[in-house]
């Protein structure tokens, strides 16, 4: 199901492309045609690179995640109550996991201007990158919200060291 509507989204963005280049061939104004050309491209490499960078801190944030649930392992076994830890810890996996969800939706999109003619042009544009900005704004918040409740495990877990003995505690930072 997710493969077909995927075939289907890239099937339509072929055609909008298609289109976009036959009526980019249609203006006339060489300067125009040029702009409009580099801020298609531009635009994809914007949403190329953005998405890129807020993957790769999502792939940060799980390591971090990873080595908090290792040190809660081994503050259970010294005995500490460890129950707001692991609340929090699965709260940060799920919005890790939303987040993920949310940067691969948006690497997904591709945004073509719709040109309508050669003197809505620059309104055109302007509203394709508006919609581009909105979307990576979106996705950067949901990052921003992963962020957050990892901060969020992290302090569980700091909480707990004061509580247990000096031998546990050095347990944990190794």
């Amino acid at each position: 199901e997710i493969k077909e509507k995927r075939a289907q989204a890239v099937t339509i963005f072929k055609e909008k492309r298609e289109e976009f280049k036959e009526r980019l061939a249609e203006i006339k104004d060489e300067l125009k045609k040029a702009t409009v050309a580099r801020i298609d491209t531009k635009m994809e490499t914007i949403n190329t690179n953005a998405t890129t960078r807020m993957t790769e801190h999502l792939t940060k944030l799980n390591e971090v995640l990873v080595k908090i649930q290792e040190k809660a392992t081994i503050a259970k076994t010294n005995g500490a109550d460890t129950t707001t830890l692991d609340s929090s810890v699965v709260a940060a996996q799920a919005a890790i996991s939303a987040a993920e969800t949310a940067v691969s939706q948006q690497a997904g999109k591709q945004y073509v201007v719709d040109i309508q003619s050669e003197e809505t042009i620059r309104s055109n544009v302007g509203t394709t990158m508006q919609q581009l900005q909105t979307d990576l704004r979106n996705t950067h918040a949901a990052v921003v919200k992963a962020k957050q409740a990892a901060i969020a495990a992290a302090r569980e877990l700091a909480k707990l060291r004061p509580i247990n003995s000096v031998g546990t505690q050095s347990a944990i930072t190794q």
